[in-house]
Parts: structure tokens; sequence; C-alpha cells
């Protein structure tokens, strides 16, 4: 009994484990990303457009958090931003927005990070759900199947959040109010690619829970 004891613990550890190697590659990937970017914007020059929003928003109090000066963080969300595939239409990455006031910087700053991450999720969750709703008027999917999936989609947030990793902040920026609390924004991106690859092994995986076959067939439709 002892020893089917062990093995058990043992196969939970390495199932942890190998989840962990998993969010700390994808973290990684991602961070390598960024500091190629900033290492760019270093040596890259700053458009008008990013340099007087930053003029602006100075007048208004917002500081740079971080070691890029607020035109450089602009311009590196614009290149999240405007980068798209080969069509032209798919943009490569999602992004999220959070925006928190709080007696002390640090928190205030761990809440804006927080939300944008959750901003984020809720991003990749409206794309799913439009293909669903879009399969849904070409009879590719069922009523009943279509609640299912949104319904699994909803209930999945928890688990694709934590398989998503860190993400990197492109804007960070605060500002101190006159009552002395702090505001704080941050804007985060997400490889497009990945963020569905996630979604997808815990859509096919939590929908198969449901009903078999389920999971498979949002795949189909949804070209994954």
């Amino acid at each position: 009994m002892k020893k089917v004891f062990y093995v058990f613990v043992l196969f939970v550890l390495t199932i942890s484990l190998n989840t962990s190697a998993q969010i700390n590659k994808n973290a990684c990937e991602q961070r390598s990303e960024m500091m190629k970017l900033n290492k760019k914007l270093q040596e890259l020059k700053v458009s008008k457009a990013s340099k007087k929003r930053a003029k602006e928003d100075s007048r208004d109090g917002w500081k740079a958090s971080g070691a890029l000066l607020l035109e450089q963080q602009y311009e590196r969300a614009a290149i999240y931003m405007n980068s798209f595939e080969d069509d032209l239409v798919t943009p490569k990455f999602v992004h999220g927005e959070g925006l928190s006031v709080g007696a002390v910087y640090d928190g205030a700053m761990m809440q804006a990070r927080e939300l944008a991450r959750l901003n984020l999720i809720g991003s990749i969750e409206t794309d799913i759900a439009q293909v669903v709703e879009n399969s849904v008027s070409n009879n590719q999917l069922s009523s009943n199947e279509a609640a299912s999936v949104v319904k699994t989609l909803s209930c999945s947030k928890s688990i694709i959040s934590k398989k998503l990793g860190q993400t990197i902040p492109a804007i960070e920026r605060y500002r101190k109010l006159p009552n002395g609390n702090y505001e704080v924004y941050v804007q985060t991106f997400y490889s497009m690619d990945k963020a569905r690859e996630l979604s997808k092994e815990t859509l096919r995986s939590e929908l198969e829970n449901e009903t078999e076959g389920l999971g498979e067939k949002v795949c189909d439709i949804m070209g994954w």
C-alpha cells in the first residue's frame, strides 16, 4: 500500500514539475522577445506620435516605471499593436490593460498588472466566443454545444491564467494624485499563437470531460 502511495506522489510531482517547466519556458520566451525589442528601441528613432503622447501624458503627471522612457514605451506598444500576420488582418499579439489606484505604489502596480493580465485573458475568451457564435450561425455547432463551450471557456479562465505564466508589460506608468495615492497604468502583450495554443489545450481537455468528441469538433472548426 505504501509503495502504491509513493508511486502516486511521484506521479503527481512529475506532472507538477512538467507544468511548471512549461510555464517557465513560456515566460522566458516572452521575456527574451521583450529584451530584444528593448535593445532595438534604444537604437530606434521614436515616432512623432509616441513623442507627442509622452509629452501630453507628462503634463498630466504621468511618469515612466522601468528603464525605458515614456516615449520609448509607447513606441514599443505601437510596434506590438501594429504587428500582423501575413494576411495583414490577424494580429500577432493579444493585449490587456489595467488601471489601479492605491496608497502604496507597489500594491497599486501589482494590482494593475493583474488586471491587465485578466483583461488579456478576457480578450482571448472573446475571440474564441466570437468563433463559436459564428459556428452556430453556420450550423457547425448546435445551440446546446455552443452553450457548453462558452460555459467551459468561462470556467477555464483560471486554468488558462496559470498556464499563461508571467506576461511582460509593454507600458508601465504611474502618477501621484493630489490625495497622495498612486495611480498606475499597465498594458501588456502576449503572442496570439501561444495564447491560442494554451486555450486550445485547455478547452479541448475540459470539453472532453463534458461531452466526448466535442473538444475535437470545436478545435476542427477553429482550425486548431
